[in-house]
């Protein structure tokens, strides 16, 4: 692979990882602003899909077990409410979770 061809590969990588809905990931922010109340149940049910991702890629596993100590979201002082722009760019920062996640990051 060509180097541009792989820093963007890592780029795009770096960026599914931090939008994962898990505890302190930037994904985890949004969730918690986005479905406050909801959070723990999709949180918990994200880890768990990681388990059997690990049938693409081991290292699945790795990333499941250091998430599971991070996935609690801390308490949030300001709860005023977010605002229908603040609300699309959630939605567009999931779109971009889905346009970049993929089963099997690394080749084998």
């Amino acid at each position: 692979m060509h180097p541009v061809g792989r820093a963007a590969w890592i780029g795009v990588f770096a960026t599914a990882l931090n939008l994962l809905p898990i505890g302190q990931l930037d994904g985890g922010h949004i969730l918690y602003a986005l479905a406050e109340r909801k959070h723990r149940a999709i949180t918990n049910g994200a880890l768990a899909a990681l388990v059997p991702l690990a049938v693409f890629w081991p290292a699945w596993l790795f990333w499941a077990a250091i998430l599971f100590f991070g996935r609690r979201h801390p308490v949030v002082c300001d709860m005023s409410d977010l605002g229908r722009g603040r609300r699309q760019l959630g939605w567009i920062a999931l779109i971009v979770f889905i346009l970049c996640f993929t089963f099997a990051p690394v080749g084998t």
